[in-house]
């Protein structure tokens, strides 16, 4: 299982893998995920639900250039280089450490809540189909509210990452993130 997180962060590109456009061809994603996002987001449809994908993979780059420019207003806010830097890693995750370098995460949006809050995106029928559904297509809610001390990111119910049907069921049925499931995967 691909990790990229603080505590297993990628030193660049991810190499091997097969990236490819989705959907408009303005969203990419790792090919092994498009027939998992074809099912879940016609399932959507079909439950009554607009889901969009609006973000899937980022190159390191592209990661770095969104932390930069986070910390940038940061500094320009009053915040010292280095505060505003911790600061910026609590939303926008440092290069290296970014889901979306996987190809695996992408953001999972309801038609008319593009800009909406965590708190108003969690309120809606269509996140709590998605909560009760994702794991039948192989993914999970990548950073839970309640797991921010463990995941080391704030609660995004936007984000989702695929982990594959098997992992994602036992994910579901033992209530836990990423971090908590390879650690158990790892014997620790």
């Amino acid at each position: 299982m691909i990790e990229a997180d603080m505590s297993s962060p990628m030193t660049g590109d991810l190499q091997g893998a097969d990236i490819v456009d989705y959907g408009t061809g303005k969203i990419k994603v790792d090919s092994r995920i498009t027939s998992a996002l074809d099912g879940i987001i016609s399932s959507a449809k079909d439950a009554g639900y607009d889901l969009k994908v609006t973000v899937g993979y980022r190159s390191y780059n592209d990661q770095k250039v969104l932390f930069d420019k986070k910390v940038s207003s940061l500094v320009a806010s009053g915040l010292s280089q280095a505060d505003a830097e911790k600061k910026a890693a609590e939303t926008v995750s440092e290069p290296g450490t970014s889901d979306h370098q996987t190809g695996l995460g992408v953001h999972f949006i309801l038609s008319g809540y593009e800009k909406a809050s965590a708190e108003k995106c969690a309120k809606t029928e269509c996140y709590k189909w998605l909560i009760q559904n994702a794991s039948k297509y192989g993914f999970i809610l990548r950073y839970p509210e309640g797991k921010e001390d463990i995941t080391g990111a704030a609660f995004e119910p936007w984000h989702f990452r695929y982990v594959g049907k098997e992992n994602a069921g036992a994910m579901d049925k033992q209530g836990l993130c990423l971090e908590e499931y390879i650690k158990g995967l790892k014997g620790n």
